[in-house]
């Protein structure tokens, strides 16, 4: 039987600071996450923006108190994903990261990036608005289906938010004491990446 990945979705509004997380169960992997964030578009063309509509978009999600502790039980958590509210018009922009066995550890997957081009890249046609008068359909087939690939980041290019949120963890914290996994971030070291990036694939393992 295939195993099962469960994902953390962690949902951050920057202007007000406010913040939630919750549990993809079953199918953590970016197709399954990309469907569940394209249903908006199937009611009403548009994407979710602000916090009222994206509680609404998890509501079927079981709750977290803290990204860091799932359910007992849960299968275990192979992926995370960080999404950032903007201010205005913006629709979010959204990080995945992969946690990868054999000691490798949390590697990022793709982003920071904007929402429209996640949908565009991961979901299936049959999850994508088709009706000729929804805009945004429009946008998603015009995007160029491109995912940034694994890199070196910058310390300034990463939120601390994302530091505080998805790196924060015990759990990380005891991989950060193996030097291969480590990504200098000035004084500090957090195992963001591999020092020697993983060959990034269009399709993400489900196992």
């Amino acid at each position: 039987m295939a195993q099962v990945d469960a994902a953390v979705i962690s949902l951050l509004d920057s202007a007000s600071s406010r913040h939630g997380h919750w549990l993809l169960p079953c199918g953590g992997y970016p197709q399954a996450f990309a469907a569940l964030l394209a249903a908006p578009l199937l009611a009403s063309g548009a994407p979710a923006r602000r916090w009222r509509e994206w509680l609404l978009v998890l509501a079927p999600l079981p709750v977290l108190s803290s990204p860091h502790q799932p359910p007992e039980g849960s299968p275990q958590v192979r992926y995370r994903y960080l999404l950032r509210l903007a201010e205005g018009p913006a629709a979010a922009r959204i990080c995945c990261w992969r946690r990868y066995g054999d000691g490798i550890g949390w590697q990022r997957r793709c982003g920071p990036m904007a929402l429209e081009l996640f949908i565009s890249h991961f979901a299936s046609s049959a999850s994508l608005p088709s009706a000729p008068n929804r805009p945004y359909a429009a946008q998603l087939q015009a995007a160029p289906a491109e995912v940034e690939p694994t890199k070196e980041v910058p310390a300034e290019e990463v939120p601390t938010e994302e530091v505080q949120l998805l790196l924060h963890s015990p759990q990380v914290q005891a991989e950060a004491a193996h030097p291969p996994l480590a990504l200098s971030l000035g004084a500090q070291r957090h195992p963001l990446q591999l020092r020697t990036p993983l060959p990034l694939t269009s399709q993400v393992p489900t196992a």
